[in-house]
């Protein structure tokens, strides 16, 4: 999924960050079992080191349900047009769709507003454009999938490591941070700040690359199954997160205990984390892209099952 589509709590531009990476320098950056060692998964066949996930669809969803625009955009636009009815609303947002479908990179998002402002006849001013990018709090149009933030822990807690691959703006981190997902990933690697988008061989192996690792020893975990296939044709392993596949498609799979969405307390003072409870190991079903047996779950806790929690 493309995240660059929510602007929320952005104060830059993209090609301004520093680096190709971005590197958490927390605590969390090389997690370990207890025992001194990092665990590693077994995935048909290969010992998995590592988890190369998406952000947009496999981690979080925009509140309301639409990623493009940011979801305030119309009450800012309203605040300097009045007049701008419904259609002309829908009109501009179908035009920025199309700009991204013809943007080869993730692009500048004055550009994306611009697009939208000019198909609606609204001034494009600095004001506005200020406007459309003023910071806001991401908790306020962003939100994790309910079993993300525990399962997560869980994964951390195995000594799984982690890294994002984004099609997103270089303000992704700050995004996770601002939704409490941050602290789990070792590095980011993002479209915006390398200057291309998945997929792109150089957005894969600069994820890998950031951790250490060969291609053979990342599960690569993406919401969209072509992306995923691209990855496994480059060598590493991958799956297809699919949230909402009819549950005809699914009607074979054997029954699994899901992670409960009971809330309880974490080891933080006022936090609240998802429970998530022992898995059942069952088989993932498998579609074919581009020739690509590609395998496919349903949630992200079903990749629990690969990595042996410590004694």
């Amino acid at each position: 999924m493309n995240d660059a589509a929510n602007d929320a709590a952005n104060d830059g531009r993209p090609g301004r960050a520093a680096a190709v990476y971005h590197h958490r320098m927390t605590e969390n950056k090389a997690p370990v079992t207890p025992g001194g060692g990092r665990t590693s998964g077994v995935f048909q066949d290969r010992r998995i080191e590592a988890l190369l996930l998406d952000s947009g669809g496999v981690l979080m969803q925009p509140i309301g349900g639409r990623w493009n625009p940011r979801a305030d955009f119309e009450a800012n636009v309203l605040a300097h047009a009045a007049w701008v009815a419904p259609n002309v609303f829908a009109r501009g947002i179908a035009a920025g769709d199309r700009f991204f479908a013809a943007s080869t990179e993730t692009p500048d998002f004055d550009d994306y507003h611009r697009a939208m402002l000019a198909e609606m006849g609204v001034p494009a001013t600095p004001e506005l454009l200020a406007d459309l990018v003023r910071p806001v709090s991401p908790s306020a149009v962003l939100e994790t999938f309910p079993e993300v933030p525990g399962t997560l822990e869980e994964l951390r807690r195995r000594g799984v490591r982690m890294a994002v691959v984004s099609d997103a703006w270089p303000n992704l981190p700050e995004l996770h941070d601002g939704i409490g997902i941050g602290e789990f990933f070792e590095s980011y690697t993002i479209s915006a700040v390398l200057g291309c988008r998945k997929p792109d061989p150089r957005m894969y192996a600069h994820a890998s690359d950031a951790l250490g690792l060969e291609p053979a020893q990342c599960l690569f975990v993406d919401d969209d199954p072509e992306l995923v296939a691209a990855a496994i044709a480059l060598g590493y392993a991958g799956c297809a997160l699919l949230r909402d596949a009819p549950a005809a498609e699914s009607a074979d799979r054997p029954s699994t205990d899901r992670p409960s969405t009971d809330r309880l307390s974490s080891d933080r003072p006022g936090d609240v984390r998802p429970r998530v409870e022992p898995m059942t190991v069952q088989p993932m079903t498998v579609e074919s892209v581009n020739g690509v047996s590609v395998p496919c779950i349903a949630s992200l806790a079903e990749l629990l099952h690969l990595f042996t929690a410590p004694a």
